[in-house]
């Protein structure tokens, strides 16, 4: 006699359980030390980007295209201080590391994941005061790990 399958829990709800559900004392050391050094290698290049053109660009393209004027869904473009929507906010930061191309990136994938993950926690954090230092680290070890995951199912 065989027993009774089980049903498969959701792809989505997986993701979501692993995302939502890391605390830093889930995440080895050497993992967020690592976490931590892309950290800073990914916001050197935000900011040595931020002249060029193509940042240049990017910025002012939010600033016209991703306005806000609410307090509550905006936030201060990275290196600039000008107040965009959240996505603008991500969306010009990421085009601007993106077009100096010295940040991170994962081989298997042939991607950039620091480039979305840095500008989007630098965002988010804006209205997160309470965030600590281990738990971005953990939030961008949860991001590298699913997009890494992601792009190599692609």
């Amino acid at each position: 006699m065989t027993a009774p399958m089980s049903k498969p829990v959701p792809t989505f709800d997986r993701i979501a359980d692993f995302a939502l559900d890391r605390a830093p004392g889930d995440i080895p050391a050497s993992t967020l030390e690592a976490a931590a050094l892309m950290a800073l290698d990914t916001l050197g290049i935000v900011a040595a980007a931020g002249p060029m053109e193509a940042g240049v660009i990017a910025r002012q393209t939010a600033s016209l295209l991703y306005g806000s004027s609410d307090p509550g869904h905006s936030a201060r473009m990275m290196f600039d201080g000008r107040s965009v929507s959240l996505a603008g906010a991500a969306f010009a930061a990421a085009t601007q590391t993106d077009n100096l191309d010295g940040h991170d990136g994962y081989n298997p994938t042939k991607g950039h994941i620091g480039v979305v993950v840095i500008p989007t926690l630098a965002t988010l954090a804006q209205h997160l005061p309470d965030l600590t230092g281990p738990e971005a680290l953990t939030a961008i070890t949860v991001g590298y790990e699913v997009a890494g995951r992601a792009g190599i199912a692609l």
